[in-house]
């Protein structure tokens, strides 16, 4: 599991970590291990430096699995962990099209709303070609508060319920 958390202070600090006159603040980004229950990567950056500049500095582990939330959006790195076997669990953007998109059959009392497997856009802003061309899979379920969530996976295989679980135990 990746994640950042987010340490602003006002008026204390080192000058690498200032953003403003008043206040400075670092992120902390963590590989963490849930089967060990502990982590095995940290970094820290400036908190005006974005999560997924830490996250492609940081090693790569064959066959690991990586569930990260929306700061890590990024279809390069997503290639990148792919290509090394990785299986990818992250938020999906709201606005991001699944291209050439089929249903797959849904589990009863699953939980789940929506099982499709298809493809990101060949394209990214600016008219660059995106890396990620590989099949991926949105799994979208409710949250506790109502809200519809898009989970994305490179995993085709897995049971939906288990990839939901997988970004749910990032938490």
């Amino acid at each position: 599991l990746i994640d950042s958390t987010s340490l602003h202070l006002a008026g204390i600090g080192s000058q690498w970590a200032r953003f403003s006159a008043e206040l400075c603040g670092a992120n902390a980004h963590v590989i963490y291990d849930a089967d060990l229950a502990r982590p095995v990567y940290p970094a820290i950056s400036a908190a005006n430096v974005n999560d997924i500049t830490a996250a492609q500095q940081m090693p790569t582990t064959p066959e690991a699995t990586y569930a990260f939330d929306l700061g890590y959006y990024d279809y390069a790195w997503w290639a990148k962990l792919d290509a090394a076997g990785c299986r990818i669990v992250t938020r999906f953007k709201c606005n991001t099209p699944l291209h050439e998109a089929r249903n797959l059959p849904l589990q009863a009392e699953s939980g789940v709303l929506s099982d499709r497997i298809g493809f990101l856009p060949a394209r990214q802003a600016g008219s660059r070609r995106n890396p990620m061309q590989q099949a991926v899979r949105e799994v979208v379920v409710m949250t506790e508060t109502g809200e519809h969530l898009r989970v994305l996976s490179n995993d085709l295989d897995a049971p939906a319920k288990e990839i939901a679980d997988l970004y749910k135990r990032r938490w």
